[in-house]
C-alpha cells in the first residue's frame, strides 16, 4: 500500500545554516532516496515539491542506528492559496533511534492538501557534523467522504407585503473531502448558471420580522426566544447547530 500510494516529488532542496541558500540535494551511500546534509549536526532543512497539490494522509521516515540519524523533525507546508507562507503541520516529533532502519509514521490532519512542503531535522545522535535521513515518503489520501464544515445559517421567509430597500446578503457553505468537492447552487430544485463558489451573494428585500417566536433546540434542547418570526433557518445561539423549523414538526 504505501507503495502504490506514494507521491512522487518533482524537486528536493536541501539548507543548513553553512549553506548560501538552497542547492540539489546528493545521495548518501549512493541512493537517490536518501539524504545527506553536511555541517548541520543541528539544524537540517528539506524542501520538497510535489508535481500538483494533494491529499496527504501521513508521512513515513526511515531513519537507522546511523549516528547522523536527526532526533526530531517538525513538518510545515503551504496551505494558503493566498499568503503563500509555510504553516506548522507537526511540531518538533521525537524520533527514537532504534535497531535497523525504522520507519517513523506521522498522522496529518483529515482532507490535508498541500503541494509545498518543508522538513527542519534538529540535532543526530553523535558528534557528526551533519545530519542524514534515509527516506521519506509522502502517502496520498483514500478517497474521503465529503464533510461539510460551513453552512449558511439564518434564512428568513417573506412576512406580509416585501417592502422596504433591497438588502445584500451572503450564503456561504464550506465542504472538505476527497477529491476536492466543486459547488453548485439551487434554486427551486435547479441549478442556477455560474453559481459554482462556496460563497452566494443574494439581493433581497425580506427583513426580519420584529415580532418573535420561541424554539427549543433539536439538539442541545436549549429553549431560545429571540427568533424572528419569520425565521425559516435558525442558528442555535447554545450549540451552534443549524436547522430548520420544519424540523420541530
Amino acid at each position: 500500500e504505501m507503495n502504490l500510494r506514494s507521491i512522487d516529488k518533482i524537486v528536493i532542496l536541501k539548507y543548513s545554516p553553512s549553506i548560501d541558500g538552497f542547492g540539489p540535494d546528493k545521495a548518501i551511500e549512493h541512493r537517490s532516496i536518501s539524504y545527506w546534509i553536511a555541517d548541520s549536526p543541528k539544524y537540517a532543512d528539506l524542501r520538497i515539491e510535489l508535481f500538483a497539490k494533494e491529499c496527504v494522509s501521513y508521512i513515513w521516515i526511515m531513519t537507522s542506528t546511523f549516528s547522523a540519524s536527526p532526533k526530531y523533525v517538525s513538518i510545515y507546508a503551504i496551505v494558503s492559496k493566498v499568503e503563500k507562507v509555510y504553516e506548522n503541520v507537526i511540531h518538533k516529533r521525537f524520533l527514537p533511534q532504534l535497531k535497523g532502519e525504522r520507519w517513523h509514521k506521522l498522522v496529518l490532519p483529515p482532507s490535508f492538501q498541500a503541494k509545498y512542503f518543508k522538513f527542519v531535522f534538529e540535532e543526530n545522535y553523535s558528534d557528526d557534523k551533519f545530519i542524514s535521513v534515509r527516506q521519506i515518503r509522502l502517502i496520498r489520501s483514500k478517497e474521503e467522504s465529503i464533510r461539510i464544515v460551513e453552512e449558511p445559517d439564518h434564512v428568513l421567509l417573506p412576512e406580509g407585503p416585501i417592502i422596504g430597500d433591497t438588502k445584500t446578503i451572503t450564503l456561504s457553505v464550506r465542504a472538505h473531502g476527497w477529491p476536492e468537492p466543486t459547488y453548485q447552487w439551487y434554486k427551486n430544485n435547479k441549478p442556477i448558471l455560474g453559481e459554482t463558489n462556496p460563497d452566494l451573494v443574494l439581493s433581497l428585500k425580506c427583513r426580519p420580522s420584529t415580532r418573535k417566536r420561541t424554539y427549543r433546540c433539536v439538539r442541545c434542547k436549549m429553549v431560545s426566544r429571540d427568533a424572528p418570526n419569520n425565521a425559516y433557518r435558525v442558528k442555535c445561539n447554545n450549540c451552534a447547530y443549524i436547522f430548520t423549523f420544519k424540523e420541530l414538526q
